[in-house]
């Protein structure tokens, strides 16, 4: 009964968080600045490997995390774009190392939503299906755990 009631609840509480957020964003030339600092290169990928997920391209912040979109307040330290299988477009800012060694086929994977695309069918590629989607959410849990409070806070005063 619970999950009847605060599952739709939930599902639209998310979408308009996520609209309010879009909503409030920044003109787009300031949204742009972060990019420009960025050094951009094609290169090739020896291991000939990579997988391209359905979220295209991925950042690597300012701790080291990777994610499937930046926050405002991300301090980019790259960017990667698989084009291929063995191509990848990568963006560097000037104090990081563009070393692409990051577990980057897992970073892909975590980052893709629902799927990523190989080259062939392998037991490696296999196992990286169960990393789909771990870092993919656009809300952080702190965001999410609010969303939830205000939910169950709803329908309990219903």
């Amino acid at each position: 009964m619970a999950e009847k009631t605060f599952k739709p609840r939930l599902r639209e509480a998310v979408k308009t968080a996520h609209q309010d957020a879009l909503k409030k964003s920044i003109s787009p030339a300031i949204r742009a600045e972060p990019y420009q600092q960025l050094a951009f290169q094609s290169i090739e990928v020896t291991s000939n490997d990579l997988i391209l997920g359905d979220s295209a391209v991925i950042f690597c912040v300012g701790n080291g995390k990777f994610k499937a979109f930046a926050d405002k307040d991300d301090e980019i330290q790259a960017i990667f774009l698989p084009l291929s299988p063995r191509r990848l477009v990568i963006g560097t800012s000037s104090n990081t190392e563009s070393d692409i060694d990051h577990g980057l086929r897992q970073q892909i994977a975590r980052c893709s939503h629902n799927f990523f695309i190989a080259d062939e069918l392998s037991d490696a590629n296999a196992a990286l299906t169960r990393e789909i989607g771990r870092a993919a959410i656009p809300l952080s849990s702190d965001q999410l755990r609010e969303i939830v409070a205000e939910v169950i806070s709803d329908a309990l005063t219903c």
